[in-house]
């Protein structure tokens, strides 16, 4: 394309008949022949400018040559080169993209936490009760001396409240990022991280130490004698029972070196101490010198 009306006249695109007029008496009177005498290309300037005026002011005609600028301009633009500056304009972009990107990730986010807010304020209301629950029972079921049945049920215990602790983390991590986007701020989770960590590491061992106390405190201060009755013992484990009130309660105990052949009479100078609080928790002591 040859011209480009709307700059020699000063006009933008989208302007209407009023304004081209304006532009073009504007321009007629500074390029006129009549005003530059010594001007060479005042003529041709004012015909140029005579058939700007002419494609402008008519509606049609106008149309037409809006979409031939609009293409002659995309045409040139694909085929200029790439500079520098454009590299840079481009990677200056793209890193705007991707911030904007994640933006749209933050607030999509927080969205989604907001519309499950009520059920993730259930979760946190009953996960601590569930840790409470799963802690105590492992406490009162824990017992040192390997001879009770409820091992299996105090390990699950602590897989549970493990994992309503990593619930609870992960609930708390979801807050907090919501709050710092919120905020326009750096969510810093490392801190978090060492706190869960500290809780899983430090949780089985105090349940340990705490039953291993419970279990001795009951044997000093409740306890009673059973006699032993012995169920069977095999490659040093020791399965015997003892009856409390109604109730017969076996047990199981390692380490056990009695002779299978004379078992009757090896136990019989055994008998089992048991606390009258809580009969599960029992050991074997002796009472007379084995024959």
């Amino acid at each position: 394309m040859e011209y480009d009306y709307y700059k020699l006249l000063g006009l933008k695109i989208g302007c209407d008949a009023a304004e081209v007029r304006k532009a073009y008496l504007q321009a007629a009177r500074r390029y006129h022949p009549d005003h530059n005498p010594n001007d060479a290309g005042a003529e041709q300037m004012m015909k140029v400018l005579n058939q700007g005026y002419d494609l402008l002011s008519n509606p049609g005609k106008k149309e037409v040559y809006d979409a031939l600028l609009f293409a002659h301009y995309e045409k040139t633009r694909k085929q200029e080169p790439r500079s520098r500056d454009t590299s840079a304009l481009s990677k200056e972009a793209r890193k705007e993209r991707a911030r904007q990107i994640l933006r749209e990730r933050e607030l999509q986010f927080v969205a989604d936490y907001k519309s499950r807010y009520r059920t993730l304020r259930i979760q946190l209301l009953l996960l601590p009760m569930i840790c409470i629950a799963a802690s105590l029972y492992a406490w009162l079921n824990w017992f040192a001396d390997e001879a009770s049945y409820d091992h299996l049920f105090t390990l699950l215990s602590l897989v549970l409240f493990l994992a309503s602790v990593l619930r609870m983390a992960a609930l708390l991590w979801r807050y907090l990022n919501v709050r710092h986007i919120l905020k326009n701020e750096k969510f810093n989770d490392a801190w978090l991280y060492g706190a869960v960590l500290a809780v899983l590491g430090l949780t089985p061992w105090l349940v340990y130490e705490g039953a291993q106390w419970r279990r001795a405190f009951h044997l000093d201060h409740y306890s009673a004698i059973a006699p032993l009755k012995v169920e069977s013992l095999h490659h040093g484990l020791l399965r015997y029972s003892f009856r409390v009130g109604n109730k017969q309660i076996e047990k199981l105990e390692r380490g056990i070196m009695w002779n299978p052949s004379d078992l009757e009479r090896s136990a019989a100078a055994y008998k089992v101490r048991y606390s009258n609080r809580d009969p599960r928790i029992a050991e074997i002591i002796l009472v007379s010198p084995t024959p």
